[in-house]
């Protein structure tokens, strides 16, 4: 069995499933901008959720957290989450509980029980 070193790599080992992605608001900047919803076949192939998305995402359905400019920006955060996860569970794929993985990555509870993923610590140069 391979090494399970990020979250597509957890996923494959399950068999396929989905995750929710942090949405960074450029290529080489640490904001968030929402959440990506992440979905990958037992294959590893990604499979494609919305195919209308923006070339920067990917062809993964995209919450922004600038849809309500209302409370703070952790509130902001877990309302795009939440918007989400409710996007998932009428699509049929998982309707569940969702818990962070070492990525910070919110998957499935049940992937990440049985298969843990927990943060690699850096290297001190």
């Amino acid at each position: 069995m391979r090494e399970i070193i990020n979250t597509h790599d957890q996923l494959i080992a399950f068999g396929g499933g989905v995750a929710l992605l942090k949405a960074h608001g450029g290529i080489r900047t640490k904001y968030v901008s929402g959440v990506l919803v992440y979905r990958v076949n037992a294959k590893g192939h990604e499979v494609v959720t919305d195919p209308k998305a923006a070339w920067y995402h990917y062809h993964r359905k995209h919450f922004s957290n600038f849809l309500n400019r209302e409370g703070t920006f952790p509130e902001r955060q877990r309302m795009a989450e939440d918007a989400a996860k409710q996007w998932v569970a009428e699509q049929g794929w998982y309707d569940g509980p969702w818990v962070r993985n070492g990525f910070g990555d919110l998957v499935p509870e049940v992937v990440q029980k049985q298969f843990p993923l927990k943060r690699k610590r850096k290297k001190k140069v």
